[in-house]
């Protein structure tokens, strides 16, 4: 197969385990996931193969180019609000954690990442004026369809801003991503970032000036990020970042002023409050008082915190989304205590308690899913996405999606780790550019803290690694695992049950390994024996070690070689059939 080069194998083929530790790898999955979000004309440089360009008209009623950026979550509309948070977390995150993140190989994606929404967000002021455009779509028209990206053929209005309607959530959170942004380019495109700089003054004065409640300014972007702790709390994060960027006084008073009164409590940082992020920075830079309620902060989290049953952290919010939650608390501490000396005990805790929370996200939980798509056999298949499900409907077949949107966080459990990976149950299976900000902050740390253990999983089952131009690599000498543990019902009986391995279902007839018993495949993350009576398959790719495209005829053919027509569904390159 010509167009496929996997850059990377391991020749232990079938080693996936639910209870990963591979921090890199996770993190590695994360920024895949935001180009699966990208909106516009897509670069050459796109490495998701079901995605294409999408959004090619938008602001063409307001007469000016908003192309670019990203899709807030399994919708098809931008939301600035959260789109510019996750742009100053991401760039927190490559702030604060660069050695991880280099360790990780991501500092490019990383930069890539925050360049495509930063660009997108530049574009949204009109020049000359004081308009913001601040989102592209309406919640309530899209959601009344279940469209790919791609096939958006309803209307898509944009909104916006200005000083006769303002919106300081949305301003000023603008303003802190341009600054944060403008720290993270400043050696590697200094002429950008002074670009970023320019503008995050600017915004943050207009915030300051024209203060009001955004989601009452444009209501179709309140019916869905209704700013619930008003505006203080961006001026405050804006001011912060500024100070950080400039290391003007006044910006820092100003932060100071702003978070004076504000609690603490069981909330970490999300888009909506960032009083805690303030308060951090401000600890982070020895400002005494806020350095003794971030260090109590920490002691009562980490000692008197909620979890469930199986370990995750739990709030008030946990309801919807408990995954963010969880990290978004983790991430809130370690980016404090990440700086104390080794061995100081609120550091100890504040790592043991981000490393529980990435395991638990990892597989080292009651059900042991991996709740990062495509990470593992045991990740969900069923995120609540429009493009990724390949669906007519929210709950048309196929009920697995038929893209894997690699990286994705998946909402999570409840509270009482109960999970149940069905795409109609937005609460635990939306995906969002919000919810992967602070888990990736998280990965990212624990590299850096030098606790990743790669994990052996075969590149063939996660092949997102592929350039084009070049043949595959396959494994001279795959190693069989010596210990399988045999479930206490087999499946169903075949030649594999005699040597104490269960037979593969029919829909799980993937060759991993042929030796000389038979041909093996992976199911439930132990070795299955693939049973011709079971696995009834003529398909010309299968001794390719491809699948048949489950679609069948129906495929999309992506390339054409000499061994015939080559589709890509569920996350792998497979076989479109020679009589079609």
């Amino acid at each position: 197969m010509k167009f496929t080069n996997i850059i990377s194998i391991d020749a232990a083929a079938g080693s996936a385990f639910a209870a990963s530790q591979d921090y890199a790898r996770h993190l590695e999955l994360n920024f895949l996931f935001y180009e699966a979000q990208r909106s516009g004309p897509l670069p050459s440089t796109n490495r998701i193969p079901w995605r294409g360009d999408s959004g090619l008209d938008h602001g063409s009623d307001v007469g000016v180019d908003l192309t670019g950026g990203y899709y807030d979550a399994g919708d098809n509309v931008k939301f600035n609000f959260p789109q510019a948070f996750s742009m100053t977390a991401i760039s927190w995150m490559g702030i604060e954690f660069a050695k991880g993140v280099e360790m990780a190989n991501q500092t490019e994606y990383l930069k890539d990442t925050v360049k495509w929404g930063c660009d997108y967000l530049l574009k949204c002021h009109e020049k000359g004026t004081d308009v913001f455009y601040m989102q592209v779509g309406d919640g309530d028209i899209d959601h009344q369809y279940w469209k790919a990206y791609e096939n958006i053929d309803y209307p898509t209005p944009t909104f916006f801003v200005d000083s006769k309607n303002p919106g300081t959530e949305v301003t000023g959170e603008t303003a802190a991503a341009f600054a944060a942004a403008s720290i993270l380019f400043k050696d590697s495109d200094p002429e950008y970032s002074a670009t970023l700089l320019d503008q995050a003054k600017e915004w943050y004065e207009f915030a300051d000036k024209y203060q009001f409640d955004y989601s009452q300014s444009v209501p179709a972007a309140g019916s869905y990020y209704k700013s619930y702790n008003g505006y203080n709390d961006e001026l405050a994060w804006a001011a912060i970042w500024l100070y950080r960027a400039l290391g003007d006084e006044a910006y820092l008073e100003k932060a100071k002023s702003l978070v004076a009164n504000y609690k603490l409590s069981e909330v970490g940082i999300d888009w909506d409050s960032k009083y805690q992020g303030v308060i951090v920075i401000l600890a982070q830079l020895g400002v005494k008082e806020y350095v003794e309620k971030v260090e109590a902060w920490v002691k009562d989290i980490c000692t008197n915190g909620k979890f469930s049953p199986g370990g995750l952290y739990i709030n008030k919010d946990s309801e919807w989304g408990s995954n963010r939650r969880a990290t978004a608390m983790a991430a809130s501490l370690i980016y404090y205590t990440h700086n104390l000396p080794e061995g100081n005990e609120l550091r100890e805790m504040a790592k043991k308690f981000a490393k529980s929370q990435a395991d638990y996200i990892q597989g080292a939980n009651p059900l042991g899913i991996d709740y990062v798509v495509g990470a593992d056999e045991t990740s969900p298949r069923s995120v609540h996405h429009r493009t990724a499900s390949g669906a007519a409907c929210i709950e048309c077949d196929p009920v697995q999606n038929v893209h894997i949107i690699y990286g994705a966080l998946a909402g999570g459990p409840d509270v009482e780790d109960n999970y149940l990976d069905d795409r109609a149950d937005y609460k635990k299976n939306e995906v969002a550019l919000d919810y992967n900000v602070c888990y990736a902050a998280v990965l990212a740390y624990l590299v850096e803290e030098g606790l990743n253990v790669e994990d052996p999983i075969p590149a063939w089952e996660y092949d997102y690694r592929i350039t084009k131009g070049a043949d595959p690599v396959q494994p001279s000498e795959p190693t069989k695992p010596s210990e399988p543990t045999k479930p206490s019902e087999p499946t169903e009986a075949c030649w594999s049950e005699k040597l104490g391995y269960p037979c593969c279902p029919s829909d799980r007839c993937h060759v991993l390994v042929t030796d000389e018993s038979g041909s093996w495949g992976v199911y439930q993350n132990e070795w299955c024996g693939i049973d011709t009576n079971v696995c009834k398959s003529d398909c010309w790719s299968t001794p390719l070690g491809y699948q048949c495209c489950p679609s069948g005829c129906k495929a999309e053919v992506y390339e054409t070689d000499d061994n015939g027509k080559w589709g890509y569904e569920n996350g792998k390159w497979c076989g479109v059939p020679k009589d079609c």
